[in-house]
């Protein structure tokens, strides 16, 4: 083994809430690293910095090639999912994969180029690159593990307004909780199997990479069966405006990114709402940041004209 264990701040975190399993999956970490060398015949090099629930790292093939290493902590089940939808895309819409070891949670990935975020783009040629990346990243419903879908996500997030805002102190207007109940039980009545798709669930511009071929492509899926509209929350919900009109700045949003998809403003803007609250009321344990502060004043002026 070459390279020191460095483990992301995070990803040690994440481990350490996870009590026992996750305390022996951090010391059993660099014995799972030599043996994920051996299997797929790379060394590991220069551990990555970022993430929340694998610990990563660049690596070299024996011709020569960098490549990604990514060991998942024990229990994770998203990663099992990753796996399953990544060997499904085959490298379209999504980083490729090159091997797994599915029983340690550990994949061999293709090494991609810088996040979207930190390619210079402006905030409408961002939106025209997720855009474009979920164009291709979109298919049908997998056979095998169970995904979430849409109306499991609606009625997730109606537990978290009902449960949480009067908990965590009303960190946004009670009007506001009223319309994303409202706007969750549209998007529960819309479910329709026939015509979701396999989303991938949180694609934004941290999780949209740079493809050395051409365009961008995805890591990280959270996978969700769903209607599109599911996904186009997602950059409705990461780039909350700091503009002093925010209704104004998150409509002309929405119609953009309807506008590149050919999907229902309507449907979109919804979910926008939804996850926008959510995002935060979640996860009532964690303290709230001043990034979510921010997404629930932006949920506030949508839900004053919605």
């Amino acid at each position: 083994m070459t390279i020191g264990f460095e483990i992301a701040p995070r990803v040690r975190a994440t481990a350490l809430a996870m009590g026992a399993s996750g305390r022996a999956w951090l010391e059993a970490l660099p014995g799972l690293i030599a043996d994920a060398e051996r299997r797929f015949n790379v060394t590991a090099t220069r551990a990555m910095t970022g993430g929340t629930e694998a610990f990563v790292t660049e690596a070299v093939t024996a011709s020569g090639e960098t490549v990604i290493l990514k060991c998942a902590i024990t229990g994770i089940e998203t990663s099992r999912r990753e796996a399953h939808v990544l060997h499904a895309a085959k490298g379209r819409g999504y980083v490729t994969l090159l091997d797994a070891d599915e029983a340690n949670n550990i994949l061999l990935l293709e090494k991609l180029g810088p996040q979207l975020y930190e390619c210079g783009l402006s905030e409408d040629d961002q939106m025209r690159a997720i855009c474009a990346t979920l164009a291709n990243a979109w298919m049908p419903e997998l056979q095998g593990p169970r995904f979430a879908t849409g109306a499991d996500k609606a009625r997730e997030f109606a537990r978290a307004l009902e449960t949480n805002w009067a908990a965590m102190n009303k960190p946004c207007a009670e009007r506001t909780v009223d319309v994303a109940l409202s706007c969750a039980k549209n998007r529960l009545a819309a479910h329709d199997p026939a015509h979701a798709v396999l989303c991938h669930g949180d694609g934004h511009q941290w999780n949209t990479l740079q493809d050395p071929r051409g365009g961008f492509k995805f890591v990280d899926p959270d996978g969700v069966v769903a209607e599109r509209a599911y996904d186009l929350a997602i950059p409705m919900r990461e780039w909350p405006t700091v503009e002093p009109d925010k209704r104004a700045h998150a409509q002309r949003r929405c119609k953009l990114l309807a506008f590149l998809t050919g999907v229902d403003e309507r449907a979109i803007w919804e979910w926008a709402l939804l996850q926008l609250v959510t995002n935060t009321l979640c996860f009532p344990t964690h303290p709230i940041h001043d990034g979510q502060r921010t997404q629930l004043a932006v949920a506030d002026a949508m839900a004053a004209v919605a």
